[in-house]
């Protein structure tokens, strides 16, 4: 079967090597999507990982192609959604329903740029018969901007403040409008994801580069945004997410910066705003179900592109710089 492997810094190569064989307790799953997550495009770009022959990719979902002797509940042909996070289930994160903090968490070996992989059924999640597989590619973003929003402090006609349309910034405000935020306004300067932040529920679009967000906010709440999701990450978008946010309210982190940065705290302490960090894991996967069967996530306004395996390492140096890409599906 054909994998794209990380090499080394920059490179991907794709590779031929044998079909996996699952043990009798697991299954092997014919990779139908997987989504180019922001974290792979980083840990390719800066050389985050040991080089070698390393399969990536994590936004899975695929089609049951074997079951092992001792595998219960999973028949060939099923749909799923397959997450490659191992958790212990024992620590006191596990146990406390925090498994995203499990600190004996790692990704299995089995990534999603291949043409199958193998994994135990604790891995896979069903996918109903009116979502596709496409759409629940989508499900590990999905899950990271639905968990943001549970943590933070949103009620019914909060105004609410997105910066950044990509995946995560898009998935916030359909989940944001989903909790009843009201406005919700997105800053975006791409002219195709602005679109889609549209699409998505945003009831205004602004550019940060021709807009003057704080006027714009005090416009709509003279006191500034009772919440503010960063969904861009970094010193600018951070500094602004504090400026625009009233006293008291909440600034909500998504967004990854790769590189350190200064920051001055003193705004945010005389303003006494609450930052709340956010990271996604499966618990959120049938809210991700319910907004994809219901409309509130159309795949089409956010999947700009499907590519096969074979054109993944050149897509993924163009998405190291600026480019007009929203999401990536790969298809194996």
């Amino acid at each position: 079967m054909k994998i794209a492997a990380y090499i080394d810094k920059g490179i991907m190569e794709i590779k031929e090597i044998p079909v996996p064989k699952p043990n009798d307790d697991e299954l092997l799953v014919k990779v139908s999507y997987c989504g180019i997550c922001g974290s792979d495009i980083h840990q390719v770009q800066y050389g985050m990982e040991e080089p070698g022959d390393l399969m990536m990719g994590h936004e899975i979902t695929g089609i049951i192609a074997e079951v092992g002797r001792n595998v219960q509940g999973w028949n060939e042909g099923d749909r799923a959604i397959v997450s490659r996070v191992w958790r212990c289930g024992a620590c006191w994160y596990c146990h406390n329903h925090l498994p995203q903090l499990c600190p004996n968490k790692h990704a299995t070996s089995n990534g999603g740029y291949a043409e199958y992989l193998t994994c135990t059924p604790e891995h896979l999640f069903p996918i109903p018969n009116e979502v596709s597989l496409e759409a629940a590619s989508l499900w590990n973003p999905m899950t990271n901007s639905i968990h943001g929003v549970q943590l933070s402090r949103l009620k019914m006609a909060d105004f609410a403040i997105v910066l950044g349309a990509g995946p995560i910034g898009l998935f916030t405000i359909a989940a944001a409008r989903r909790a009843g935020a009201f406005p919700v306004i997105a800053a975006e300067i791409q002219p195709k994801r602005a679109e889609a932040a549209r699409k998505l529920g945003a009831h205004a679009v602004l550019n940060p580069l021709e807009d003057n967000l704080l006027q714009a906010c005090q416009h709509v709440q003279e006191y500034g945004a009772d919440l503010v999701y960063d969904c861009a990450g970094g010193a600018e978008t951070l500094q602004e997410a504090i400026q625009l946010v009233r006293c008291g309210g909440q600034v909500i982190l998504l967004g990854i910066h790769m590189e350190f940065f200064s920051f001055s705290s003193i705004l945010w302490v005389m303003k006494e705003v609450d930052v709340q960090a956010a990271f996604g894991t499966t618990n959120q996967i049938p809210i991700v179900i319910e907004m994809l069967r219901d409309g509130a996530v159309n795949a089409n306004d956010v999947v700009s592109n499907i590519i096969s395996l074979d054109d993944l390492p050149v897509m993924m140096k163009k998405l190291f710089g600026q480019n007009d890409e929203i999401k990536v599906l790969v298809q194996p």
